[in-house]
Parts: structure tokens; C-alpha cells; sequence
């Protein structure tokens, strides 16, 4: 009879898991941020909006690059 742990690299599903929880928090923390700081610059003037608005955009920057760069390492390997 085989068991499962010796199918089954459980470390490295374990250190796997690991590294996609980090990444989808970070990303959540990230866009959730950015949208954030677009709220606030609607009933603002001046260097206050465009800190938010630059802020905000940064934000989109960060979670665009993030899925991108995961898109290409999947097709990669």
C-alpha cells in the first residue's frame, strides 16, 4: 500500500501555500490601498489630490506588475 506522504512533497506544497497567502494578502493590502487613496481625493484641492491620485495610481502600477509578472512565470515553466 502507498501512502500519501509518499506521493505528495509535503514541504514544498506546504512552503507553495505559504508563498500564495503572502502574495494574494499583499496584493489585497495593496489595491485596497489605492483605492483607498482615490476616495480621498475627491473632495480634495491642490498637492492633496495629486499626492492621492499619484498614490493611487502607484497602487494599480504595483498590482498590475505583480499579475503580470505571475502570468508570464506560469507560461514560462
Amino acid at each position: 500500500m502507498i501512502f500519501a506522504s509518499t506521493l505528495i512533497n509535503w514541504g514544498a506544497l506546504g512552503e507553495a501555500f505559504l508563498y500564495a497567502a503572502v502574495f494574494a494578502i499583499g496584493v489585497v493590502v495593496v489595491m485596497s490601498s489605492g483605492i483607498h487613496l482615490y476616495s480621498r481625493s475627491e473632495g480634495r484641492f491642490g498637492a492633496q489630490k495629486v499626492i492621492n491620485l499619484a498614490g493611487a495610481i502607484i497602487a494599480l502600477l504595483i498590482v498590475l506588475a505583480v499579475v503580470g509578472l505571475s502570468i508570464y512565470e506560469l507560461t514560462v515553466k
